[in-house]
């Protein structure tokens, strides 16, 4: 069960990065698109955290912190590896 809560948080969190975009959040933070996608991507992490905290609820928040740290690293390994390549796919 554990294995699939942090497999479940690493698909949110590189969601939650897929919609922030972060090669492109700097430039475009100040107007209404950019404000609107890093308010969408906060809203999709905090979710990767609640459910990160619900599904080990019985963990301490040493390991939940060391948890969530390590699967928004592998998140954004990832999306660094195919981010690019997935959001050219799902715009043509």
């Amino acid at each position: 069960m554990i294995a699939v809560t942090l497999f479940i948080s690493i698909l949110v969190w590189f969601l939650a990065l897929q919609i922030w975009n972060p090669a492109t959040l700097t430039r475009s933070l100040f107007s209404l698109s950019g404000m609107l996608r890093f308010i969408g991507g906060a809203i999709v992490a905090f979710l990767a955290l609640a459910l990160l905290y619900v599904g080990l609820h019985d963990s301490t928040y040493r390991v939940i912190s060391i948890l969530a740290l390590a699967t928004f690293l592998t998140a954004l390994t990832v999306e660094y590896l195919i981010g690019d390549d997935l959001r050219r796919m799902l715009t043509r």
